[in-house]
């Protein structure tokens, strides 16, 4: 995950917040979009049980604001 901050957003407070894992829908930002894309969508139509064309039902959805769909970088500093 070089090009990710999922893996210290999950220490900082999606594990100790004990926020089940089975409801983080994770893009992964660090492979070709296309593949993520796809992965993404695959991920979504196995949990809400969709097929094509259907729209799964979210309760809470946190939107990207970033040109690349970032909302923050919570990357540590280099010492």
């Amino acid at each position: 995950m070089s090009k990710s901050n999922f893996r210290l957003a999950e220490q900082s407070f999606l594990l100790p917040a004990r926020f089940p894992m089975r409801n983080v829908h994770r893009i992964q930002a660090e492979l070709r979009p296309e593949l993520a894309a796809e992965r993404y969508v695959a991920d979504l139509r196995a949990f809400f049980g969709v097929g094509p064309g259907d729209i799964p039902a979210f309760n809470v959805i946190h939107q990207g604001m970033g040109p690349d769909a970032h909302t923050a970088s919570c990357f540590q500093a280099s010492r």
